[in-house]
């Protein structure tokens, strides 16, 4: 039946006339329906936008509709044979329709489509219906499930019966691909499916079902690995005598990856949290507090065990050192952080006692971690140990303190004020203005204390050294008003000073004042002292006319003066009654008084009165009892002096006791020896005994004469024997260790012929860790002879380690350090090249030039990391190579030639600070650049002349040309110019100097003068 003419073309009028149901539609939707189509099919009842989706949908599934077809366009369409295909159709209240529909091609409205008449409804029965609605729910689920599903048979072999639209995205290939080529499936399940299907062959009853599982990878067509989980479910009928497989192969790639992902994380995390220096935990506070993992390094930092923690959610406050109100508050604080899902941050410090009772002072930091739903789950918490830390801060503190009340309470009067507004004044300061508070005073001008002219001198002092902060610093007098309106006369002197970062004045105030009341005070000072010079001579002239009446007594001055012991006597009232010289002598030396016979000592002290009354008339008190009393005392005076005295009562024919007799021998030189071989004996005992070194001494035979604990702890645990003394010590368990003994024996060997020798020694502890021993071998001498060798030993194990840390440490720093000048110079290389690029689309002279500049500036500094990374130091530049590098490229970039602008350099070898290299490279970039744009304009030739040296501890760049100078009334220093400017703020940098001159037509000499 054909429908259509030769041209194929056809209009919607004369398809709406037509008496059979029509449509016309193309590969992407429906294009018309004429009125009796809507009615037969009840389209009323269904959704436009299903209806053509479900057409659409099984026309183009159809094979026999190919890929070429469906592209036709309206010039290729040819006359064909009407063919036909079964729709079907779901319409409300019925499961589905089917419809025979017969379809030919044409042209409608210019474009080629497939027109469809309606040729009967099909009958079907039930089982067909359900059939058929299975077969539709299969292809619903394969086609938007993500795993794909296939079936097969395999009575005459195996042959795909269907396989899902996942089929591209699992096996790479779309699922024409497989119905034509199925072995693409087949190799890939036939290893699994072979058993599976023996097992499941038709039995006597029934139908059988087998379900297993398995997993592979496979590489895809575009060469890509992938895991397959592989899920087979065979199935075999006694009744249909068939035996059919269903297969569900899922993607299970990303859970693979995951899983190793996670092994690999924990691992990492495992080594990071058994490593680390600090204690990591996880710890929950809402509802209840609990532990759910702490870090085992936790034994090693505290000497707890983890399980202690987890047991016991409580465990670290019942450690904490003192009061324990601050760690209650912050673990209330986190609770409700918890309950309130307050994500933040957290961090605070406290100090608990570790598992041997010593403080440990800890800082944690928590992070809140959350679940699916945004709620906190738990807190990882950071423990770590801030000892040393908080002590060093408790220290600082204390220091800063200190600092404060000693300049607080300095005597001296001062103040600090910004621009004349008051920031600080001390007490002294405050006291000086006779303020009830300092704050009568901070925040105030100080300029209200003065008056008049005064207030103008103050302000212009003040201005001064703002202006020129090199100032003298001298005393200059001023009259000020303190704070009850009172007049001061007084001096200050100010000097400039950093203070809270910023430029401030210090001033110290003296008050004039008391000076002249201290000159008052002094001058009767003066008066008083020669009053008492002349009394002081009078009394020595009585002292000696004394003296020569008590020189009379012959027999007693010869027992008294040829003594060199101190003898004098005393009666019962504490008067001296007689004395030799030489008790004169020490009283004067020591109290600074002279005696005479009848005097009481006591009486004549100046000071220390007390302290001799408690002593000597204690003592006279118990020999007047009868009592002879033998002592010994210490006197200061031209250092210690001791004596030996000795008292003794003088009895009379009553056997009374009126006098007392007292002699005082001088022991000081053997009292001195005896404390000194004290001193030294405890010394060296305690030295010995408590030194944390590991002492001993043998003899010629080898055997022990002495040592001290440690290297009875030492020899214990590394020879697992005891030394005792005369031993002849073995080397027990390292006996056998051949280059260990035979390197002690040959430096004790050194020892013995009187060589002194140290050397370090590797060996092994009874827990077989590694130690390392700094020792040194001494021989002793007696009577030219080494008798014994001492032995001192120090454990250096810690210091080895930390070497070698530190190497390694040392060793990354200077990797990091290089890449960062390497990254550096490549940023600053990416720049100047990007302002190349940039300048190829300028096309204006000037921004040109600029741009021009501005790279060659860049390129200045890049040079300077380019030269750090390629040397071995990072702190300093070979500022002559780099200098020579500079010129070239700054010659090259404006393309001069040699005959037009000759350069002559004179460069010095020269290393500088990274900090005096860049500012110095800007500099010479800007000056050679200068001169090469200005001083040879046009035509004109000329020479650039360049010199580099340092003198005295200053680098001195010189720069001359012979061109046409500067124009007239330029500022060399105030010049607009950026240039000019850039040069001036960089000698300024480097607090250099800047000399200049420059004649029209006779060039220009530039000098730059700046500390090494």
């Amino acid at each position: 039946m054909k429908l259509v003419k030769k041209n194929n073309k056809i209009d919607e009028k004369t398809l709406d006339q037509l008496p059979v149901p029509v449509i016309v539609f193309n590969t992407e939707n429906v294009l018309f329906i004429n009125s009796k189509f809507k009615r037969v099919l009840q389209l009323s009842k269904i959704n436009k936008s299903q209806f053509e989706k479900q057409l659409l949908a099984q026309f183009f599934k159809k094979p026999s509709i190919s890929v070429n077809q469906k592209k036709k366009s309206s010039k290729n369409i040819e006359e064909n044979e009407t063919d036909d295909f079964i729709l079907n159709l779901r319409i409300p209240g019925k499961k589905v329709v089917l419809f025979q529909l017969l379809y030919n091609r044409l042209i409608f409205k210019s474009t080629g489509a497939f027109q469809c008449t309606l040729n009967k409804k099909l009958e079907q029965d039930e089982k067909r219906q359900e059939n058929l609605n299975s077969e539709l729910l299969l292809d619903k689920v394969s086609t938007n499930s993500r795993d794909l599903i296939f079936y097969i048979t395999v009575e005459k072999g195996m042959q795909l019966r269907f396989i899902s639209a996942a089929s591209k995205k699992i096996l790479g290939h779309y699922p024409e691909e497989v119905y034509n080529k199925p072995n693409i499936l087949f190799s890939i399940i036939k290893p699994f499916c072979e058993p599976l299907l023996e097992a499941s062959k038709p039995g006597l009853k029934g139908k059988r079902t087998e379900e297993q599982k398995f997993l592979t990878h496979l590489r895809r067509a575009n060469g890509e690995n992938k895991h397959f989980e592989i899920t087979l479910i065979s199935e075999s009928s006694k009744i249909t005598n068939t035996t059919g497989l269903v297969g569900i192969i899922h993607d299970v790639t990303e859970r693979i990856l995951t899983e190793e992902l996670l092994i690999e994380t924990k691992n990492k995390f495992d080594l990071i949290t058994n490593n680390a220096n600090d204690i990591i935990a996880f710890d929950t506070y809402y509802p209840k507090g609990k532990y759910l993992y702490v870090s085992p390094n936790i034994k090693r930092i505290l000497g707890y065990n983890p399980e202690d923690l987890l047991n016991d959610n409580s465990f670290l406050s019942k450690k904490l050192s003192g009061k324990n109100e601050e760690f209650v508050k912050f673990e209330q604080m986190i609770r409700e952080h918890q309950k309130r899902n307050s994500i933040k941050n957290l961090h605070y410090s406290f100090k608990i006692l570790n598992s041997k009772k010593e403080e440990v002072w800890l800082e944690n930091s928590l992070v809140p971690i959350t679940n699916d739903k945004g709620k906190i789950s738990f807190f990882i918490n950071i423990l770590r140990d801030i000892t040393e830390q908080k002590e060093s801060e408790l220290e600082v503190e204390n220091q800063n303190n200190n600092y404060r009340n000693l300049l607080d309470n300095s005597p001296v009067a001062y103040m600090i004020h910004d621009h004349g507004v008051c920031v600080f004044l001390n007490n002294a300061m405050g006291t000086l203005l006779r303020l009830k508070s300092k704050n009568q005073m901070l925040g105030k001008f100080v300029l209200d204390l003065f008056d008049g002219s005064e207030r103008k001198k103050a302000a212009e002092r003040i201005h001064s050294i703002y202006e020129n902060k090199r100032s003298k610093n001298k005393y200059n007098n001023y009259s000020i008003k303190d704070a009850e309106g009172i007049a001061l006369e007084v001096e200050i002197k100010s000097v400039p000073l950093k203070y809270n970062n910023k430029d401030c004045i210090l001033s110290l105030v003296n008050n004039l004042n008391d000076r002249r009341q201290r000159e008052k005070e002094k001058i009767k000072t003066l008066i008083t002292e020669t009053a008492n010079k002349q009394l002081q001579k009078e009394i020595k002239e009585r002292q000696e006319a004394e003296k020569s009446l008590t020189e009379k007594t012959a027999h007693l001055s010869s027992i008294l003066e040829n003594s060199t012991h101190l003898i004098w006597t005393v009666n019962e009232k504490y008067e001296i009654t007689s004395y030799n010289q030489n008790f004169h002598n020490v009283v004067m030396l020591q109290h600074k008084v002279s005696i005479k016979p009848g005097d009481k000592i006591d009486e004549l002290l100046l000071s220390g009165r007390e302290d001799y009354v408690n002593l000597w008339y204690t003592k006279y008190r118990e020999a007047f009892a009868g009592k002879k009393l033998e002592f010994v005392k210490e006197d200061f005076y031209n250092g210690s002096v001791f004596r030996k005295i000795f008292i003794n009562p003088i009895y009379n024919e009553r056997r009374e006791v009126k006098e007392i007799s007292c002699i005082a021998n001088d022991i000081t030189d053997s009292k001195i020896y005896e404390q000194k071989l004290l001193n030294q004996t405890g010394k060296l005992s305690a030295i010995f005994d408590s030194s944390h070194h590991y002492i001993w001494t043998i003899d010629g035979d080898g055997k022990l004469t002495s040592f001290n604990k440690n290297y009875y702890d030492l020899v214990t645990a590394l020879y697992n024997t005891k030394p005792f003394l005369g031993l002849v010590l073995n080397r027990g368990v390292l006996a056998n260790d051949k280059e260990y003994s035979e390197l002690l024996q040959f430096h004790y060997d050194k020892a013995f012929v009187g060589l002194a020798t140290s050397f370090e020694i590797e060996t092994r502890d009874k827990d077989n860790m590694k130690v390392y021993l700094e020792i040194f071998l001494n021989p002793i001498f007696e009577n030219d002879k080494v008798v014994e060798v001492s032995g001192i030993a120090h454990n250096v194990t810690e210091k080895k380690y930390v070497q070698q840390r530190m190497e390694q440490s040392l060793k990354e720093k200077e990797v990091l350090l290089r890449e960062v000048h390497h990254r550096v110079k490549n940023n600053m290389q990416v720049i100047s090249s990007i302002l190349n690029l940039q300048s190829s689309y300028v096309s204006d002279d000037y921004a040109l030039t600029l741009l021009k500049e501005t790279q060659n500036r860049i390129k200045t500094m890049a040079y300077i990391h380019e030269s750090l990374y390629q040397n071995k130091s990072f702190t300093s530049v070979n500022f002559s190579e780099y200098v020579h590098t500079l010129v070239k490229n700054i010659v090259q970039s404006y393309s001069y030639s040699s005959d037009k602008i000759g350069l002559e350099l004179n460069i010095q070898d020269l290393t500088l600070s990274l900090d005096s290299s860049i500012p110095a490279g800007l500099i010479i970039n800007e000056l050679i650049t200068n001169a090469i744009k200005h001083a040879f304009p046009g035509a004109k030739k000329g020479i650039i002349s360049f010199s580099l040296r340092s003198e005295n501890n200053f680098v001195i760049l010189e720069l001359k040309d012979d061109g046409v100078g500067f124009a007239p009334g330029l500022d060399f220093e105030n010049s607009h110019t950026l240039g000019l400017q850039l040069v001036n703020t960089l000698i300024e940098q480097i607090e250099g100097e800047l000399k200049y001159t420059s004649e029209k037509d006779k060039g220009t000499e530039v000098t730059v003068k700046f500390k090494m």
